[in-house]
């Protein structure tokens, strides 16, 4: 069974230990150290987690973010409960929603 966890408008999927991302795009860190994983559209705020020399973001070829750690990490938000992850792959997902004949992401 896979390990879900919600953050907010974000649910991380852990996907396994070892992911091949050799063909996805790395997302390198942000001015503040940190791997985006999500921008709060509405706040501001961001579900980030810190950068380490163990842990790696990336996008697949469909827009897909997987994120790699190699030791447990946090992740943060200034408005929810931060997230202790252990090490490995995740996937991340936005969560989406219908308004009138559109599908967007819901702005957290």
């Amino acid at each position: 069974m896979k390990k879900h966890y919600r953050q907010g408008d974000v649910l991380i999927t852990f996907i396994g230990e070892d992911v091949d991302t050799s063909k996805m795009k790395k997302i390198e860190p942000d001015s503040r150290g940190r791997h985006v994983l999500a921008e709060g559209e509405a706040t501001g705020h961001a579900h980030a987690i810190f950068a380490t020399e163990c842990s790696s973001l990336f996008e697949t070829e469909s827009g897909e973010m997987v994120f790699r750690t190699s030791k447990p990490t946090t992740v943060v938000h200034d408005e929810h409960a931060p997230i202790d992850l252990g090490k490995g792959c995740f996937s991340i997902t936005r969560q989406r929603e219908y308004v009138r004949g559109d599908v967007r992401l819901v702005a957290d």
